[in-house]
């Protein structure tokens, strides 16, 4: 059995999408009890905020020779083209997964050991940092946006979370030591500025972002 590396619910209608580790990405249709679509060389894919655009990281550029790291393409459900409607510079090496902004600027982009944010317009690279990594090597070090989409929250790879902002684009909260083991699982609140993460027990915050 090919286990799945990924899924995502469309806001729109009664579609999902899924990655795995065959190297492809389908788009369901759960009303329908079918198969709509499928991606090849892909790793991750995730659907924008409007249902209507899934971005699918994959190996391959989609119309282009370039070869190299994961990249980012965009495809329009809308379309009866099956190509891209434009793509993402390099990702990281091992997209594992990928966040879209609540304001629809941004898209997030995580691995085992890295998280890159990019610009949903243009596709420019804003900001990324790396994160320790030891045995984790095909699991994805989760990270998600605020609310508000200013911050962003990840895990450290060891026994705590991390505060980014997207302002500034630095780090600028830190705590470790605040669980028991490796935190694999960080979600913000889409309504309310409040984090859960998680190793084997779940930890609420009300982080100071000031």
């Amino acid at each position: 059995m090919i286990r799945i590396t990924s899924i995502d619910v469309s806001p729109k209608d009664d579609k999902i999408i899924s990655s795995s580790k065959d190297n492809t990405t389908r788009i369901w249709n759960i009303s329908e009890k079918k198969m709509q679509i499928v991606f090849v060389n892909s790793c991750s894919a995730i659907f924008n905020n409007s249902g209507t655009l899934v971005a699918v990281g994959s190996s391959k550029l989609i119309n282009s020779n370039s070869n190299g790291n994961n990249f980012i393409n965009i495809y329009d459900l809308r379309s009866s083209q099956e190509k891209p409607v434009f793509n993402f510079c390099e990702g990281p090496s091992n997209i594992l997964g990928m966040k879209y902004s609540n304001n629809g600027q941004y898209i997030l982009c995580m691995s085992s050991d890295k998280i890159m944010v990019f610009e949903t317009i243009g596709g420019c690279l804003i900001y990324s940092f790396n994160i320790y990594s030891d045995s984790y090597t095909d699991k994805c070090l989760e990270a998600s946006f605020s609310p508000d989409s200013k911050y962003i929250v990840n895990c450290t790879g060891q026994n705590g979370v991390e505060f980014h902002s997207l302002l500034e684009l630095k780090l600028i909260k830190s705590y470790e030591g605040k669980h028991a083991k490796k935190v694999l699982c960080t979600k913000f609140s889409q309504k309310h500025m409040i984090v859960a993460s998680s190793c084997q027990n779940l930890i609420l915050w009300r982080p100071d972002l000031n």
